[in-house]
C-alpha cells in the first residue's frame, strides 16, 4: 500500500463499541497501514478495555449514557455525544476528524472549529429514514442538524450509490465518494481452520444455506424459518448474535414446521474470518424486508461476504440488492415477506445449484471490482486530498 503524501493524526468518532464494527475497523486499519496515526474514540461497555490497540489503531473508549443517546432525545442526543467525546478528541490534536454517522457529525464540526482539523463524514445509514420511532420535533431537529452540518464537512463518503444520490439531492452537496462495505478477503489459515460445514458435521452433499448477522424479527428470520419447513433436506445455519430473545421463537417455528433438526443457531465468528468460514455452505440468504428508504438503498457487508466466499445469494427485492444481484448475476431475488416466495427461491437454489454456483473466475472478478483493495484506494485518495489541502 502506498505511503500517504503526509502523515496525519486522524480521530474517528462513533457511538459504537467497535468490538467489532467491521466498517470502522477496516477503515481505520487501512489508514494506519498507510502511515497515519489513527485513534478511535468510541463507547465503553462491560468487558471491554478503556484503551487498546488493534491492527495499529488505538481505541479509546469512554462511558456514554445510553439514556441520553436514544433516538427520541432530539437536541440532547447530539449534545450528550459531544460531551462524551470532545475532551479526549481535543487532546489528540487531530488533523482530520472522521464522523461516523449523523450522531458524530456536530461534535466533529465543533472540534474542527477548535483545532483547524478537516472533517470527513462517513454515512453508514440514512439516519432520518430508519425504522425508529421519533417525535416530529426530533425528526425535524435531526434533519436540520444534518443539513447544516453536512455542508460544513470537507468530504463525505457513503456505502451505496442510492445513498450517495440521496445525500446529493437532499442537501445540495457534491456527490459523496462511494466506499462500499466490502470485507478484506484474507488467505485461509492452516488446515485446522474451522468452517461452517465441519462445525455442523454435515456431509458435502447435504444442502446448506447460511444467514450471517444479528438474529431478530426485523430481519425476516421468522418467515425464513417457516420457508425452511417447506424445503425438504435443506439445512439452514443462522450465524450471529441472538437479539431480543428471538432464538426461542425461531426454535418454536422450526419445531412446528418439523425442521428443528435442520435449523442451526450459531454464535458469530470474527468479522475478518466470515468469508472463509461460510464458504463451505451452498448459498446465503439476506431476507431483510423492513420498508424504509435506508434499507431500500443500502448494500450490507454480508452480501459481499457471501459472494466473495463463492456463494450465490437469495435477497429480498430491496432496490439496491435487487439491482446489484441482477446486474452481476450473483443469485435470486425474492419477496421475503411471503413464505411461499421464499420457499420457492430456496428450492431453486437447491435444485439449480450447479447453474447458480459462482465460478472461481467470477468470484475473482467480483473481488477485483468490489473488494476492499478497490475501496481502500478510494478512501486513501480522499484522505490525501484532505491532508494536502
Amino acid at each position: 500500500m502506498p505511503s500517504p503524501a503526509r502523515k496525519a493524526s486522524i480521530v474517528s468518532l462513533t457511538d459504537s463499541i467497535c468490538n467489532p464494527d467491521s466498517r470502522i475497523m477496516r477503515h481505520t486499519s487501512t489508514l494506519a497501514r498507510a502511515g497515519h496515526t489513527v485513534t478511535v474514540v468510541c463507547k465503553l461497555a462491560d468487558g471491554l478495555l478503556p484503551e487498546e490497540e488493534v491492527d495499529g489503531v488505538r481505541y479509546v473508549r469512554v462511558p456514554m449514557r445510553a439514556r441520553l443517546l436514544r433516538p427520541r432525545s432530539g437536541p440532547m442526543m447530539f449534545r450528550a455525544f459531544a460531551s462524551f467525546v470532545e475532551k479526549p478528541a481535543l487532546a489528540l490534536r487531530p488533523d482530520v476528524i472522521d464522523a461516523h454517522d449523523l450522531i458524530a457529525l456536530p461534535a466533529a464540526n465543533r472540534i474542527a472549529r477548535a483545532t483547524g482539523a478537516k472533517v470527513l463524514y462517513d454515512v453508514h445509514d440514512l439516519y432520518l429514514h430508519q425504522p425508529k420511532q421519533r417525535s416530529r420535533f426530533a425528526y425535524w431537529f435531526a434533519e436540520r442538524t444534518e443539513k447544516r452540518n453536512i455542508r460544513l464537512a470537507d468530504a463525505v463518503i457513503t456505502v451505496s450509490d442510492g445513498m450517495a444520490d440521496y445525500l446529493r439531492s437532499s442537501y445540495g452537496i457534491p456527490r459523496p465518494v462511494l466506499v462500499l462495505n466490502s470485507p478484506e478477503v484474507k488467505p485461509a489459515e492452516g488446515g485446522s481452520q474451522r468452517n461452517l460445514r465441519s462445525d455442523l458435521g454435515l456431509a458435502p452433499d447435504v444442502p446448506l444455506g447460511v444467514y450471517t448477522g444479528g438474529r431478530n424479527r426485523s430481519r425476516g428470520l421468522d418467515k425464513l424459518v417457516r420457508a425452511l419447513g417447506q424445503v425438504s433436506h435443506l439445512h439452514l445455519a443462522l450465524v450471529g448474535h441472538q437479539q431480543g430473545g428471538d432464538d426461542t421463537e425461531l426454535r418454536q417455528i422450526a419445531e412446528a414446521g418439523a425442521c428443528d433438526h435442520r435449523l442451526h443457531l450459531l454464535q458469530p465468528v470474527r468479522h475478518d474470518r466470515v468469508v472463509n468460514y461460510v464458504a463451505s455452505a451452498d448459498f446465503a440468504i439476506l431476507p431483510y424486508h423492513v420498508d424504509c428508504l435506508n434499507h431500500d438503498v443500502t448494500i450490507p457487508t454480508k452480501l459481499f461476504e457471501a459472494i466473495f466466499a463463492g456463494l450465490p445469494v437469495v435477497v429480498h427485492k430491496n432496490r439496491a440488492l435487487r439491482e446489484f444481484v441482477e446486474a452481476t448475476g450473483t443469485g435470486l431475488v425474492t419477496d421475503s415477506r411471503d413464505v411461499e416466495s421464499m420457499a420457492n427461491s430456496l428450492r431453486q437454489m437447491v435444485s439449480d445449484q450447479d447453474r447458480l454456483t459462482l465460478s472461481d473466475e467470477k468470484v475473482s472478478s467480483l473481488i477485483r471490482e468490489y473488494g476492499w483493495p478497490t475501496q481502500a484506494k478510494r478512501l486513501l485518495e480522499v484522505y490525501d486530498r484532505l491532508v494536502e489541502d
